[in-house]
């Protein structure tokens, strides 16, 4: 049947010089799966724009056996339509030669799929390529409406506004901060490394950062109870060592006035942390596994414009079916919401065990890929290895107290990637910069 169409193609073409430049813009040589019609079409496309095709010259650029069917297609009887009716027909054929070599392509690739899916370890990322490809592959489908091109007002229209966004400080890293000035609602962002690396301490900076700058916060601890969250919070922004809130405090004398320095820091914290508009919840919130549809009722409820939940893989684990698929549909579920909401969503997520932390990458995120395919942002921590043994003693405590990591924005959709060094103050729940590291005197 697609022969049958691409020698009728072939055919008006050959009949009509207006059909014929039509043809040659619209479809390519690839797009004919007959040979007969590349050759001939190939002949077409090296004639002049304003030539009559004569047949005959066309015949002489075949060879023998091509010329005898060529011949053929003149006897089709399209040069009894008048010109309105050869050029319907002709426009319904190229939607269907068009259609046809998509599907081929299409074909194509889920065939090489198939030969990809005999190694376990590349699904993940083998199925994300192929919706991308097929995704191409649609939008080149000739029933699509092709959107007009805005004129050169317009794209100055949109970068001004664009340049106009309030931005703010998203990580408090400098360098970092540069390349996510891009980031926009309906944003993934992905913050990836090994336990104790400092997730949940970035994405407190984070949402910190967000609510400073008038950002309805939530975030979702689905890894420790509401209280602890809070202690962590209350440490980043007083400056406290999160292990003292763990203590008692200490009896201070009746004829003291004054409360002691970490009393005034955490009280203060405190009022500060009522005043911003951060909303916490852990899963004792919820009887059963948190869910996108619980998501999606406090995405309505509070409003918020900037998501994080920690961690992905918890959330992934309230559905029945295997790791690997969940995480792949969590994935997207949480963009669509990212979009449909207006907002920024944060995951964390752990890498796999058997990776060295130093030399994680995209593709090892724990039990699926798919997360870095479908995010707008990956951030990678990664520990930087220091050999201490060599250092004197007030450099050593430094190192071990602050110790540097590296975070690599190794994926940004929005804008340019980069990487960043900083000292992750795991007792005060906060990452600083190495540059900016002439101010943590109290180190």
């Amino acid at each position: 049947m697609s022969v049958e169409l691409e020698r009728a193609l072939i055919a008006l073409s050959v009949i009509d010089a207006e059909i014929a430049q039509k043809v040659i813009q619209a479809v390519s040589e690839d797009d004919f799966a007959d040979a007969l019609s590349q050759k001939v079409f190939r002949a077409l496309r090296q004639s002049r724009p304003d030539e009559i095709p004569s047949p005959f010259a066309l015949a002489t650029k075949l060879s023998p056996n091509d010329r005898a069917q060529f011949l053929t297609l003149l006897e089709t009887g399209y040069q009894s339509l008048d010109g309105d009716e050869r050029r319907t027909l002709a426009e319904a054929l190229i939607a269907e030669v068009r259609k046809a070599a998509i599907a081929r392509a299409a074909q194509a690739r889920l065939q090489r799929a198939i030969e990809q899916c005999k190694d376990p370890q590349q699904v993940d990322a083998m199925l994300s390529s192929l919706a991308s490809d097929l995704m191409a592959l649609q939008a080149r489908l000739p029933h699509r409406k092709e959107t007009a091109l805005p004129s050169p007002t317009d794209i100055l229209q949109i970068a001004a506004a664009v340049s106009q966004r309030d931005t703010y400080p998203v990580t408090g890293i400098p360098k970092l901060d540069e390349c996510l000035v891009s980031l926009s609602p309906g944003d993934l962002f992905i913050v990836a490394g090994r336990t104790s690396i400092g997730k949940t301490a970035f994405a407190i900076q984070m949402a910190v950062n967000a609510a400073i700058h008038h950002r309805r916060v939530l975030y979702i601890s689905l890894e420790m109870r509401k209280e602890e969250l809070i202690l962590r919070f209350l440490s980043h922004l007083s400056f406290q060592p999160v292990g003292e809130f763990y203590r008692p405090p200490l009896p201070r004398s009746d004829n003291d006035p004054k409360p002691a320095a970490f009393e005034l820091a955490t009280t203060f914290a405190a009022h500060y942390l009522a005043a911003l508009p951060i909303h916490i919840i852990d899963s004792a919130a919820y009887p059963e596994a948190f869910d996108i549809p619980h998501l999606a009722t406090l995405l309505h409820t509070t409003q918020a414009k900037f998501v994080v939940i920690d961690y992905l893989h918890l959330m992934a684990s309230a559905k029945d079916e295997g790791m690997p698929t969940a995480l792949a549909d969590l994935a997207k579920d949480l963009k669509r919401l990212a979009i449909q909401h207006d907002a920024v969503i944060v995951g964390l997520s752990q890498i796999n065990r058997a990776v060295d932390p130093e030399e994680a990458s995209l593709e090892n995120l724990y039990y699926s890929s798919a997360l870095a395919f479908a995010a707008s942002q990956v951030l990678m921590i990664r520990p930087i290895e220091r050999k201490t043994e060599a250092l004197d003693p007030h450099e050593r405590r430094r190192q071990e107290f602050a110790p540097i990591v590296e975070l690599a924005l190794d994926k940004n959709r929005n804008g340019p990637v980069g990487t960043a060094k900083a000292h992750f103050l795991k007792r005060l729940m906060r990452f600083v910069a190495v540059e900016e590291q002439q101010r943590l005197a109290f180190l």
